[in-house]
C-alpha cells in the first residue's frame, strides 16, 4: 500500500469504461489526438457514468497510440460496500422539515403562505366543500344530497382566536408600487387545514400597508377532534397522565416539587423522560454543556432532596422540571423544524427539529426523540422523550473553546470560521479531538497550518448549515451535505456505534447548544475534493495504475499538485496480459511520458463538450468527440 503524506485537491477521477493495447506501439504517439467516435461505445460511456460521482468520466483506450484498435466498453469494478441510503437529510429537507405519515407542522408566526388543501381521513378532499363553493343549493336542485354535513370546524366545541396585523410597506416597495397600475386595495385568501387546526389568513395590501388578519378555529379546552366534529373529553391531572405513559419517575419529581400549582393559572407543555431515561440521569448537571469522559447514575429519590444550595449539581428538582416545560400548549400541529422554543427554567432553549424517517417523522427537543405526543392533561399537553433535558447555556463556539478542540479551533481561526459559527442560527460541527490531528502525523498537520493540502475544504466538511442530532440516523443510513455541498454519510454499526464518512467514530453524540449541536469525533474528516491522488486511486481500487505512478516516479509530484484531472484506465485491461507485457518493457522515461499522456486540465463531467481540447502534461492536447 503506498502510502502519502500530502494532500491536495484533485479536481476529479477519470475512470475508464474499457482499454486496449495493441502489440505495436507508436513513436510518434504524443503528436497524435484521440477521437472516439464509436457511437455504441460511448453510448455506454454515457450510461456508466451515471453510476459515478459527479466528477467521474470514462474514456475507451490507453492514451498512447489514437490509431491503436478500440475494445467494448466493459463495465468498472465497484467498490465493495456501497451505502444504501435510506434516509436523504439534505440541506433544504432539514431545514424546511419533511412531511411523511407526520406531517411537518408549522407554527402561527411562521406558516407560509401556500396551497394546502384539507384532507379528511378518507382521502377525501375537505377544501371541496358547498360552504366553501356556495354549490349546495345547485347540488340539491337536482335531488342529489337532502343534506351535506357542516365541516368540523363550524360545528360544536370550537374555539376560533383572531389576530391582527399591520406592517407599514419600507419606501423601496413603495417606490415600486409607482410604477404599477393599483386599482384600490388587493385581497387575498387563504385558508390551510391541519389535523386539530383550521387557519384562514386574508392578506390586504395597500400601497401604504400590508394588514394579516388569521383566523384559527380548533377544539375547544377540553374536547378532542374525531372524525367531524369536536368530542368533549375529559382532561384528566397531569401527574396521573404521566403516570399512564410510562413516566412514573418523571410524575413523581414533578409531584415532589410541586410545581404545577405554582402554574395553575397558566397552560404548559411538558417534554417528559421516560422511566428508562430518568434512571440514566447524569449527575452533573451545573455545567450543562461540559463534556464528560464518562456518566454516572443516580437515583431518582436523591433528587427530591437536592437544593440549590447543596451545591450538589446547582440544579434542584424544580429546577430540572422547568426545563422541560415551556408555557402554552403546544401540540405536533405547532412545531417547525428548528423551532427554539424558551424553556420555564431562566429561558433556555428548546430546539424543535423535524427529519425524515422510514414510515414516520423523526421529531427531537433539543435531540432528545419525542416518542408519545400530544397527550392531553388539565392546562398541559405532554409529550414523552428518550432522554433527560438539560438546560442549555453554552453556544457551539464556547463548546469547541474546551481544551480537547484547541487544534480543531485553531484551524477554525486559521481559516475565519469562527465568526461564522457564532452568528448561526442552526448549525452542526462534528469536532475532532485532539487525539484525532495527533493521529494525522506531523508534515500533513504542518501542511495545513500553512493553509496547505485544502485545508479551508477540510474543516468546512466538519460543518453542516443545519442542525442535526444522532436520533434520526438510527432509521437508517443518512446523507446530508457540508457547507461547500460535499456529501457527508452516517450510519451506525450493529453494535450502535454512529460513524461518519469512512470510518469516523462518534465519540460522544448530540452535545446540544444554544445555536446547534457538536458530535465529537475521533477521526479527521477528508472529503474527496481534499484528497490526495494516491489515496483517491486506493479507494477507487486502482491499485494497478497507483503501481505505475509510483514506478515512474511521478507519485508524489502529482499528490502535490491541485486541480487536475487524471484519465485511470481500469484493472481489467490494465492486468492483461497484452498490455501488461508492453508496460513492463517501458523504461522509467518513457512509462512516465505514457502516464502523463493521461493527466490533464481540470475538466468536470459537465464541462466536456465536443471536439473539446484538453491539454496534457505530457505537451500535445487531447481531442473529445461525443
Amino acid at each position: 500500500m503506498h502510502r502519502l503524506s500530502g494532500s491536495r485537491s484533485i479536481s476529479l477521477l477519470v475512470l475508464v469504461a474499457a482499454l486496449w493495447l495493441g502489440n505495436a506501439y507508436g513513436q510518434d504517439f504524443l503528436g497524435d489526438v484521440l477521437s472516439t467516435s464509436n457511437t455504441q461505445l460511448w453510448k455506454s460511456f454515457q450510461e456508466e457514468m451515471k453510476t459515478l460521482e459527479q466528477a467521474a468520466h470514462r474514456v475507451n483506450t490507453l492514451l498512447v497510440n489514437a490509431h491503436q484498435p478500440k475494445a467494448e466498453a466493459d463495465q468498472e469494478a465497484k467498490p465493495a460496500e456501497q451505502p444504501e441510503v435510506t434516509v436523504l437529510a439534505s440541506r433544504d429537507v432539514l431545514r424546511d422539515g419533511l412531511h411523511t405519515k407526520l406531517e411537518s407542522p408549522k407554527t402561527k408566526e411562521n406558516r407560509q403562505e401556500e396551497k394546502a388543501e384539507p384532507e379528511l381521513a378518507g382521502g377525501i378532499d375537505e377544501s371541496f366543500n358547498p360552504h366553501h363553493l356556495n354549490l349546495g343549493s345547485f347540488i340539491n336542485s337536482f335531488g342529489l344530497f337532502k343534506s351535506l354535513p357542516e365541516p368540523w370546524w363550524k360545528g360544536k366545541n370550537v374555539c376560533v382566536e383572531k389576530s391582527e396585523m399591520v406592517e407599514d410597506k419600507q419606501q423601496g416597495e413603495k417606490e415600486v408600487n409607482k410604477h404599477l397600475i393599483i386599482m384600490g386595495t388587493g385581497t387575498f385568501e387563504h385558508c390551510k387545514q391541519t389535523s386539530g387546526k383550521y387557519i384562514c389568513k386574508t392578506v390586504t395590501s395597500t400601497p401604504q400597508s400590508t394588514k394579516t388578519v388569521s383566523v384559527t378555529y380548533q377544539c375547544c379546552e377540553g374536547s378532542r377532534r374525531q372524525g367531524n366534529e369536536c368530542v368533549q373529553v375529559e382532561l384528566k391531572d397531569p401527574v396521573d397522565v404521566l403516570d399512564s405513559l410510562g413516566s412514573k419517575d418523571f410524575a413523581s419529581l414533578v409531584k415532589s416539587q410541586d410545581v404545577l400549582r405554582s402554574l395553575a393559572d397558566h397552560n404548559i407543555t411538558i417534554f417528559a423522560p421516560v422511566d428508562a431515561a430518568m434512571r440514566s440521569l447524569n449527575v452533573d448537571f451545573q455545567e450543562s454543556n461540559q463534556i464528560r469522559s464518562s456518566r454516572q447514575v443516580r437515583a431518582v429519590e436523591e433528587w427530591n432532596d437536592i437544593t440549590p444550595e447543596s451545591g450538589d449539581t446547582g440544579l434542584s428538582g424544580r429546577d430540572v422540571v422547568l426545563a422541560h416545560a415551556t408555557s402554552s400548549l403546544l401540540e405536533v400541529d405547532d412545531f417547525t423544524n428548528e423551532m427554539v422554543l424558551n424553556s420555564s427554567y431562566k429561558n433556555s432553549p428548546l430546539r424543535m427539529n423535524i427529519y425524515p424517517g422510514r414510515e414516520e417523522a423523526v421529531l427531537t427537543i433539543n435531540c432528545a426523540r419525542l416518542l408519545s405526543m400530544d397527550n392531553l392533561a388539565s392546562n398541559a399537553r405532554i409529550h414523552t422523550v428518550d432522554r433527560v433535558l438539560e438546560p442549555v447555556t453554552q453556544s457551539v463556539v464556547d463548546i469547541l473553546s474546551q481544551p480537547q478542540f484547541s487544534q480543531f479551533k485553531q484551524f477554525l481561526e486559521q481559516e475565519d470560521l469562527l465568526e461564522t459559527l457564532t452568528n448561526a442560527t442552526g448549525v452542526t460541527v462534528f469536532a475532532p479531538n485532539n487525539d484525532a490531528w495527533d493521529k494525522l502525523g506531523d508534515g500533513l498537520r504542518d501542511k495545513y497550518s500553512r493553509g496547505e493540502a485544502c485545508i479551508d475544504k477540510v474543516v468546512k466538511h466538519h460543518i453542516l448549515p443545519l442542525t442535526l442530532c444522532a436520533a434520526p440516523v438510527s432509521e437508517g443510513r443518512l446523507t446530508t451535505a457540508d457547507m461547500n455541498g460535499e456529501l457527508v454519510r452516517l450510519w451506525r454499526e450493529q453494535d450502535g456505534q454512529l460513524m461518519v464518512d469512512e470510518k469516523g467514530r462518534v465519540v460522544q453524540e448530540d452535545i446540544v447548544a444554544t445555536n446547534g449541536v457538536v458530535h465529537v469525533l475521533d477521526k479527521v474528516l477528508t472529503p474527496k475534493s481534499a484528497k490526495p491522488l494516491s489515496e483517491l486511486l486506493l479507494s477507487s481500487n486502482h491499485t494497478t495504475w497507483l503501481g505505475l505512478l509510483d514506478r515512474a516516479g511521478l507519485m508524489e509530484e502529482l499528490n502535490r499538485q491541485e486541480n487536475i484531472t487524471v484519465l485511470v484506465p481500469t484493472e481489467r485491461v490494465l492486468t492483461e496480459e497484452n498490455t501488461r507485457a508492453l508496460l513492463d518493457a517501458m523504461d522509467a522515461e518513457t512509462l512516465k511520458r505514457v502516464l502523463l499522456y493521461h493527466v490533464t486540465q481540470q475538466a468536470g463531467a459537465c464541462e466536456l463538450r465536443d471536439r473539446a481540447s484538453l491539454r496534457t502534461q505530457a505537451g500535445p492536447s487531447l481531442t473529445v468527440t461525443l
